[in-house]
């Protein structure tokens, strides 16, 4: 390991310290949603401090880990995460309930914070406009937040086997792709960890599971490729869906109203609520046999087109 990449993770423990001097002085004040966040920010530190000492045993060129290592830079439950159960990965060991503790803390801590961050302009009851975090909670992440800072600050960075290296180099690469990282901690992934009762055979096998869905997905993909046209009587038979999110924080649509609208609709075009509080809709492009797969791109985005501007139309000036 170089002698930058020494100092940037000795100064991510460094930063991470000044933090809770910080969290402990606005503590004693009685600021106890601002310490609680500003250890949380250390914590982060901590877990981006092993996000990039993990990066740096891949092979990948300096470029395209800069690249990588933006885009999780702001993910915060990643880094919450990689700060909880790095110390269990190092120990040899780790379990499924140590692994699904560190998913729910990671997720747990990051919306409290969240919500005693910032004021909530939606509440509908004085004691909801912002959420008051408890003095035990502020002083116990502060705790935490040291005892982590202590374990990193002790521990002397030792190079790892081959086999392990390139094993937590794709475990790496996996949880920070979100639709990999929902199997990853599925139920069925974690049952196997606890079968296997070791983390790299673990890798090994999640790593398996994904080459193995990617080599019959290219199967079916060439398959498609090749097959004929369908018959006249199967041309408009449904076979693809393209799923995707509207966002709209002007307007909001309830499921009932979305409920009428595919129960009369053609089928080509079928809505559902999605998260209310990022004003999402979730639309599901229906397309038949007659579209091949090398057209599907140009089908769903001329239907989804066509589709915003008549929303676009009919909602204009209706505030």
């Amino acid at each position: 390991m170089d002698d930058i990449l020494k100092k940037i993770i000795k100064t991510c423990i460094k930063h991470a310290s000044d933090l809770i001097e910080a969290a402990e002085a606005v503590f004693i004040n009685g600021k106890y949603n601002l310490s609680y966040h500003l250890s949380v920010l250390a914590i982060e530190e901590i877990g981006k401090a092993n996000l990039l000492l993990a990066k740096h045993l891949d092979k990948s060129s300096p470029e395209e880990k800069t690249r990588w290592l933006d885009k999780k830079a702001s993910d915060h439950e990643l880094k919450l995460f990689w700060a909880f159960w790095t110390p269990a990965f190092r120990s040899g060991t780790i379990t499924e309930k140590e692994i699904t503790q560190a998913k729910d803390f990671a997720r747990n801590v990051h919306n409290l914070r969240m919500e005693g961050l910032y004021v909530n302009y939606e509440a509908k009851a004085t004691k909801d406009i912002i959420r008051k975090i408890p003095k035990s909670q502020a002083r116990g992440m502060i705790d935490l937040a040291k005892a982590r800072i202590d374990i990193e600050a002790s521990r002397k960075i030792k190079p790892l086997t081959k086999e392990r290296a390139q094993m937590l180099d794709w475990f790496v690469s996996a949880t920070a792709d979100e639709e990999q990282r929902k199997f990853i901690f599925s139920n069925s992934s974690l049952k196997e960890l606890q079968e296997l009762k070791d983390v790299i055979k673990w890798f090994a096998w999640l790593k398996k599971q994904f080459e193995d869905a990617d080599k019959e997905a290219q199967a079916l993909l060439e398959k498609e490729l090749r097959r004929q046209k369908p018959e006249e009587e199967e041309k408009f038979s449904p076979k693809w869906k393209i799923r995707t999110k509207l966002i709209c924080l002007s307007h909001s649509i309830r499921q009932s109203a979305l409920n009428q609208w595919n129960d009369h609709s053609r089928g080509i075009i079928k809505l559902y609520e999605g998260d209310k509080k990022k004003g999402e809709i979730i639309v599901d492009i229906v397309l038949p046999k007659i579209v091949p797969m090398q057209s599907l791109w140009s089908a769903g985005y001329g239907h989804m087109r066509r589709f915003i501007i008549a929303l676009n139309m009919a909602t204009f000036n209706h505030h």
